[in-house]
């Protein structure tokens, strides 16, 4: 009875990943029709629901599991008590906010041999025919919900899937690279431009240090010249970058003559460093509750910033935060991330913080929990 319901389990969580793009496809075209509530806000809660059960039955990580069910009852009468909220509306922050922790946690536990990065090829295909197909039929037509997300999921898993790829179908890794660069084009990320190219100056390294030693003197010199070329292009292709007249654009528009607070401020963080400033005014007048279980607004009750770790903080207080770093941390040192995975949360962080809408989305966490399963193999 076990097997049964332990092999009914894996294909659950198999199938939930090989339609996460169909799911966010169909919330996209849901979110595009000003629809309320998506399948997507209904799917993802029940999936982590059924998570949260197995990682109970599973009777490990008592401590972490106990100090979530208690973070949840906290959270169940602050709703009823204290915030006066829409259940459904806290139920939605929560759940975004705890996405990742607990799957970082179940999937450092759950053993399924189909869930590698074969499977998150298959994925990212999925995704890039996705965009490409409705551009090619209509070019408006992008059917998702948000560019800057399906840019995430790619920079998630293009490297991952491109390493799997280097020494087993080189066919397939051009057809990948393909439609890539397609997808990047359609998308006009600089978020994803960005990080598509710290990943081919990452592998570009990696070869050239497994390569170098090895080579000819001409060979040796092809992969010094390189670079070098790379790096003259950039110098000349830089000044005619939307980015680079959209930053001049700010310089200008807010006298800034220097690195200086104004630059941080406007260059790289938009703007947000003063909804900050006034939410920070807000919560040092707000109550003990407030503190403590995460600040209403009079307009909403979820306060999105654009950096990650703030949004969290103001939402859920001092004592989610403290629960949710917990949980981070324990599934951090349990999942051994190293190598390329490190890579590329280290350049998710880096995002979380400048541009947000990474660690409060479901929809991309999902690949970074998985990430830290797939590794490097």
């Amino acid at each position: 009875m076990e097997k049964e319901h332990s092999k009914l389990f894996d294909i659950i969580i198999v199938l939930f990943l090989l339609l996460s793009p169909v799911i966010d496809l169909i919330t996209g075209i849901e979110v595009n029709n000003n629809f309320i509530y998506t399948i997507g806000m209904i799917i993802r809660p029940i999936i982590l629901l059924i998570i949260f059960m197995y990682l109970i039955n599973l009777r490990r990580d008592r401590g972490i599991i106990l100090l979530l069910l208690i973070y949840g009852l906290i959270t169940t009468f602050s709703i009823f008590m204290i915030k006066f909220n829409s259940i459904l509306d806290e139920i939605s922050i929560v759940t975004k906010i705890f996405y990742l922790p607990i799957l970082i946690l179940f999937f450092n536990r759950y053993k399924n041999k189909f869930i590698n990065n074969k499977l998150l090829f298959i994925i990212l295909i999925e995704y890039l025919l996705m965009i490409i197909i409705p551009y090619i039929i209509n070019k408006d037509l992008f059917l998702f919900s948000s560019k800057l997300s399906i840019s995430y999921i790619i920079l998630i898993l293009f490297p991952l899937v491109y390493n799997y790829l280097l020494n087993k179908n080189y066919i397939l890794r051009y057809i990948l690279i393909f439609l890539t660069v397609i997808s990047t084009y359609i998308l006009r990320e600089n978020i994803l431009i960005i990080g598509l190219i710290i990943y081919v100056i990452y592998f570009y390294l990696k070869y050239i240090l497994k390569e170098y030693k090895n080579s000819t003197n001409i060979k040796k010199t092809i992969l010094i010249i390189i670079p070098i070329i790379f790096i003259i292009c950039s110098i000349f292709l830089i000044p005619k970058l939307t980015m680079y007249h959209n930053v001049l654009e700010i310089i200008k528009k807010h006298n800034i003559t220097g690195f200086n607070q104004d630059f941080i401020n406007y260059v790289i963080f938009n703007g947000k460093l003063n909804v900050l400033d006034t939410l920070n005014a807000y919560y040092n007048i707000t109550n003990i509750y407030g503190h403590l279980i995460g600040l209403t607004t009079n307009i909403t009750s979820h306060v999105i910033i654009g950096i990650d770790f703030f949004d969290i903080f103001y939402n859920i207080g001092i004592i989610g935060s403290i629960t949710y770093v917990i949980v981070i941390i324990n599934g951090f040192i349990k999942s051994r991330t190293r190598g390329l995975s490190i890579i590329i949360f280290s350049l998710f962080i880096l995002y979380s913080i400048i541009i947000g809408n990474i660690l409060i989305n479901p929809m991309v966490t999902i690949y970074l929990a998985v990430c830290m399963r797939c590794k490097n193999e």
